[in-house]
C-alpha cells in the first residue's frame, strides 16, 4: 500500500521513453543484478529500525535503488538494543537477519524468502520451509527433517521455531517475527511483558548501524541531529540535548555543514530552555533557507516560547506561504488565533486543516471543539471532541475536553467516563482528577471526592486547584 513500482525498480520515466521508442530498456534495477548489499539495501529503505539522518539533498524520496544506502542516509541505532538478543523493533528485519549465521554464511538475502510482490499473509508454512531445506540438508525420505533437532518440521514450520514472533521493543500490543535466526532461541515473551524501555534510567549510546562513525567535525554533527532524534522520538533525557548543543556548536564552527544542523541545535535548546539561543538557531535556519516551512514552524515556536504571539503568527504565515499544504502549521496558526480569543480565524484554519487531511491530524478537531467550548456552546464541541478521541484513542488532551464539555452540559455519567480513562491513560492530568472529585463531591459523596483529590495530589503535589479544594472540603460530611 503506497509502496510503487520505482520504489524498488528505479524512476520509470527512462524506462516509458525507451518503450516508446521502441528500443531495449536498460534503466530498471533488477534486484537480482545487484550484488547482495545493495540487494538488502533497497529493502532497508523501510525495514531498519533507528534514526535516520539525510545527507544534504537527499530524503526517503531521493534514494535510487542500486545505490548505497550510505549515500542517502545514515541510520543510528541504539548500541544496547542492538546487542539485545530478545529485544528487536518492528522494523528490525535487517540489522536481526544480519547477526544471522543464515544470513553470514550462506547467499541469504530477503527475496530468498519474500516475493516483494506478495503479501506476506498469502504465504503457505511450507514456502517458508521451502526456502530453509533448499540450504539446509535434512531430509529422510519424502519429509523434511531439521537439522538442528533431527524430528519431522512440525506445521509451525523451520521460522516457527528459529526464527519466533514476540512482543516488540518499540509498538505496544503487537507481535512481530525476529528475523535473527538462531539455534537457540528465547523463550517467546507476549506483547505486554516486553519492557518497552529497560534503560529508561541509562543515557544511551547511538551508533550507525552500517558504518563506522566518522570522529571528524561532520561525523559528530550527524551523530548530534541523530541524538536530537532520540529525544524527539524515543528517550527524553536531557543529558542528549545537552551534549547535542555542543556537539553542533563546535562542529559548526569548525566548518560542518548539514541542512538540519540548526533546526536540531534550536530544539535542543528550545527543551532545554535556552530561548534565545532556540530562537538564534531558527533564524538562522530560515535565513539560509527561507522556503523551508518546517525552519518558519520552528522559528514560531521559539517566538511564542519568548511571548511573541504576532512574530509567532507571522512566521506560521511564511511557513503557510513556501507549503500551503502544511497541515501543522495550519492548527498551530489556529491554536495561536484561539489564545488570542479571535475564534472566527482559527475556526478558518483548524478546518483547512481538516480539509486537507481529515483523520491524520485530531488536533484540528480539538482545536474546533476547544474554540466552541471557548464560546460557551458545548453541544457543539462534543462531536468535534469525540471526533478527536476517535482518531486517536490516547488523545488525554481531547478526552479531558471531552469530559468537560460533557460536565457543562450536565451529563455527569459521561463525564465521569472521560476522565477516569484521562487518568488511567495518565494519572499525571490534575484536571482530571480535579474534575472527578466535582463530579463526587456534587453527588454526595464527600469521601470518595477527597480520596480523589489526595490521589490526584501525590501524582501532581504542586497542583494549587486541587489543595484548594481538599481544603475547602475538609470537615465536609
Amino acid at each position: 500500500m503506497g509502496i510503487t513500482c520505482e520504489r524498488c525498480h528505479g524512476a520509470a520515466s527512462d524506462h516509458v521513453a525507451a518503450q516508446l521508442a521502441g528500443s531495449a530498456d536498460l534503466s530498471l534495477v533488477r534486484l537480482a543484478d545487484l550484488d547482495r548489499s545493495l540487494q538488502l539495501d533497497v529493502c532497508q529503505q523501510c525495514h531498519l529500525t533507528g534514526f535516520s539522518v539525510f545527507e544534504a539533498g537527499e530524503d526517503m524520496l531521493t534514494y535510487q535503488p542500486g545505490q548505497p544506502l550510505s549515500a542517502n542516509r545514515t541510520v543510528f541505532g541504539i548500541a544496547e538494543e542492538l546487542e539485545d538478543p530478545d529485544r528487536f523493533g518492528i522494523s528490525s528485519h535487517a540489522e536481526r537477519l544480519a547477526k544471522s549465521a543464515c544470513y553470514q554464511n550462506q547467499t541469504l538475502t530477503c527475496t530468498t524468502c519474500h516475493d516483494p510482490h506478495q503479501s506476506t499473509k498469502t504465504f503457505e508454512v511450507e514456502a517458508y520451509n521451502e526456502a530453509c531445506i533448499a540450504c539446509h540438508s535434512g531430509e529422510t525420505g519424502s519429509e523434511p527433517v531439521c537439522p538442528v533437532d533431527p524430528v519431522p518440521v512440525a506445521e509451525a514450520g523451520c521460522a516457527g521455531c528459529h526464527m519466533p514472533k514476540g512482543g516488540t521493543s518499540d509498538i505496544p500490543h503487537v507481535t512481530f517475527t525476529d528475523h535473527w535466526i538462531r539455534r537457540t532461541i528465547p523463550a517467546r515473551r507476549e506483547p505486554d511483558e516486553v519492557v518497552r524501555d529497560p534503560t529508561v534510567n541509562k543515557v544511551l549510546a547511538l551508533v550507525p548501524i552500517d558504518s563506522e562513525l566518522d570522529d571528524g567535525p561532520q561525523g559528530r554533527l550527524m551523530h548530534s541531529i541523530a541524538l536530537v532524534k532520540l529525544y524527539e522520538e524515543k528517550h527524553k533525557r536531557p543529558e542528549y540535548l545537552e551534549m547535542a548543543d555542543a556537539q553542533i556548536t563546535s562542529a559548526l564552527s569548525r566548518g560542518a555543514q548539514h541542512p538540519e544542523a540548526y533546526v536540531a541545535l534550536g530544539k535542543a535548546r528550545l527543551w532545554l530552555n535556552r530561548l534565545d539561543g532556540a530562537h538564534e538557531a531558527f533564524s538562522t535556519s530560515v535565513d539560509l533557507d527561507p522556503r523551508d516551512a518546517q525552519s518558519w514552524i520552528w522559528l514560531s515556536r521559539s517566538e511564542g516560547a519568548l511571548g511573541r504571539s504576532s512574530a509567532a503568527i507571522a512566521a506560521l504565515d511564511s511557513a503557510l506561504v513556501h507549503a500551503p499544504r502544511n497541515v501543522s502549521a495550519w492548527i498551530e496558526r489556529g491554536t495561536l488565533w484561539a489564545d488570542r480569543g479571535q475564534w472566527d480565524r482559527a475556526v478558518r484554519d483548524f478546518e483547512r486543516a481538516i480539509g486537507l487531511d481529515p483523520i491524520g491530524w485530531p488536533h484540528a478537531w480539538n482545536g474546533l471543539g476547544f474554540v466552541m467550548l471557548s464560546r460557551s456552546e458545548p453541544s457543539k464541541a462534543v462531536p468535534f471532541f469525540e471526533q478527536a478521541t476517535q482518531l486517536d484513542p490516547n488523545y488525554t488532551k481531547a478526552r479531558s475536553n471531552l469530559g468537560s464539555a460533557y460536565l457543562l452540559l450536565g451529563q455527569e455519567d459521561e463525564a465521569a467516563t472521560q476522565f477516569t480513562e484521562v487518568i488511567r491513560q495518565d494519572p499525571t492530568v490534575p484536571e482530571a482528577w480535579a474534575n472527578l472529585a466535582l463530579i463526587s463531591f456534587e453527588g454526595g459523596r464527600v469521601e470518595e471526592a477527597r480520596e480523589l483529590l489526595q490521589r490526584g495530589l501525590a501524582a501532581n503535589p504542586a497542583d494549587v486547584r486541587m489543595r484548594q479544594l481538599l481544603q475547602a472540603w475538609q470537615g465536609r460530611n
